[in-house]
């Protein structure tokens, strides 16, 4: 279901069918042997795509980035995306975000001054006056957690996570075929329902009369 919700809006914001098959590859291709499951990283990809990520290359960098953000924050792809997305529309990192992050665990503040060659006052006069931009922000998260999510999908804990993302994704392969026709199934019901109360309601008036 969430697998499908993401594809429509894709489509809903009108990316082509191709654009769509290629975020439902990288998608699938950056949860592979990690924690997450598809449909987690397919709702962040269409978050994503909705704040202008461009699908492909750039898209799937982003992806990457995401999903060792969160495993090194320990925080679900859903609440690392909702920040990063907030510096992807601003077009530029802002205090918030960045406290949100270092409140996490992640010690984003330090990585800037690094990256910036700043001390921690003059960094946070730059957040302040927007000049930390949206690419350096995002390279400084990839730069920083590398490819945590790829090693703790080895740890005991993330591998049971991770069989069940497997099955997540098994069951999600065996439904492909079957679930487009539920929706359709449903409506026609529904259209069976309204039928019967639209020609029943006078008996059934009649019979509430009696």
């Amino acid at each position: 279901s969430n697998i499908e919700n993401a594809e429509a809006k894709m489509r809903g914001l009108g990316f082509a069918a191709s654009d769509i098959d290629s975020a439902m590859a990288g998608a699938s291709a950056a949860v592979d042997g990690t924690a997450f499951a598809l449909d987690e990283m397919a709702s962040a990809a269409s978050v994503a795509m909705a704040a202008g990520v461009k699908p492909g290359e750039a898209l799937n960098k982003y992806m990457a980035t995401l999903k060792n953000s969160a495993a090194a924050a320990n925080a679900p792809l859903a609440d690392m995306g909702a920040i990063l997305n907030k510096t992807l529309t601003s077009g530029r990192a802002q205090t918030q975000e960045i406290n949100q992050i270092a409140d996490r665990g992640l010690p984003i503040w330090t990585k800037l001054q690094e990256q910036y060659g700043v001390t921690a006052d003059e960094l946070r006069d730059m957040v302040s006056r927007g000049e930390v931009d949206t690419a350096t922000f995002m390279q400084v998260m990839d730069d920083m957690t590398g490819k945590v999510a790829d090693e703790m999908g080895g740890t005991t804990s993330a591998s049971i996570r991770n069989f069940g993302a497997a099955l997540s994704k098994l069951g999600a392969d065996m439904l492909q075929g079957l679930y487009p026709v539920i929706g359709p199934l449903f409506e026609a019901l529904k259209s069976g329902v309204q039928m019967i109360q639209t020609f029943g309601a006078p008996a059934f008036e009649a019979f509430g009369a009696i």
